[in-house]
């Protein structure tokens, strides 16, 4: 790699302004006694190393950048996709709203389940009523009867 190259991946790859990074460095450097003059030249070898370091440290930084804007565009689908199930829902819940408010007359008993109380408390109302009726019809035959014997007398 040039130098030209470098320098654009450490603009696009950094988040650090450089005049950030060399503050950082020289009081790193002063901290633990290192100075221009104490320093040996580094081999061309440890170079090489260095780089290959960097370049490494480079790319698994990169690798980690895109996981994390793969993992928020996934989090935002969820909510997306959350979001479109609660208003599928919510119409669902609607609609059920709008068939138990209106059904039609051949499916009003159908679409109630019966319960046995409730059948239980039908049948006593039939009941009842079928008492009723024939007290009715056994009063007016008995008012019927005596105004039969009234006339005959």
């Amino acid at each position: 790699m040039t130098q030209d190259e470098n320098q654009e991946k450490k603009e696009e790859g950094f988040l650090l302004p450089n005049s950030v990074v060399e503050l950082l460095i020289t009081d790193s450097f002063q901290r633990n006694g290192i100075s221009m003059e104490s320093t040996e030249p580094v081999s061309d070898e440890n170079k090489e190393q260095m780089r290959r370091m960097i370049d490494d440290l480079s790319r698994q930084v990169t690798q980690y950048m895109d996981q994390q804007k793969k993992n928020e565009e996934e989090r935002k689908n969820l909510v997306n996709q959350a979001d479109y199930e609660a208003f599928m829902r919510e119409q669902q819940r609607k609609k059920e709203q709008s068939r138990r408010m209106n059904p039609p007359a051949a499916r009003r008993e159908e679409a109630r389940p019966v319960s046995r109380s409730s059948e239980r408390a039908r049948e006593d109302r039939l009941k009842e009523e079928r008492v009723k009726k024939k007290k009715v019809e056994k009063r007016t035959r008995s008012t019927e009867e005596k105004k039969k014997r009234k006339k005959k007398d």
